[in-house]
């Protein structure tokens, strides 16, 4: 707030207070898509979630075809 007041004063030295109040509300906004735009690829606890699930499950169908292999190959052997 203390940046956006002090920005808007150095503003209207050089411009009048409504166009100064435009080139804020202008920075402002583009500020905020920026922000958005950036936190929208955040992952979620849920997807976090997820993807453990999914790890896990996978992991344990490695480990079991593992098993099975060596199984099979210690009777052929």
């Amino acid at each position: 707030m203390t940046a956006d007041i002090q920005l808007y004063n150095i503003f209207k030295t050089h411009f009048n207070d409504a166009d100064a109040t435009k080139i804020i509300d202008y920075i402002d906004a583009k500020t905020e898509k920026a922000i958005k735009d950036e936190t929208k690829t955040f992952a979620t606890k849920e997807d976090l979630a997820k993807l453990e699930a999914s790890l896990i499950y996978k992991i344990v169908a490695i480990v079991l075809g593992q098993t099975a292999l060596i199984i099979t190959l210690l009777k052929v052997l």
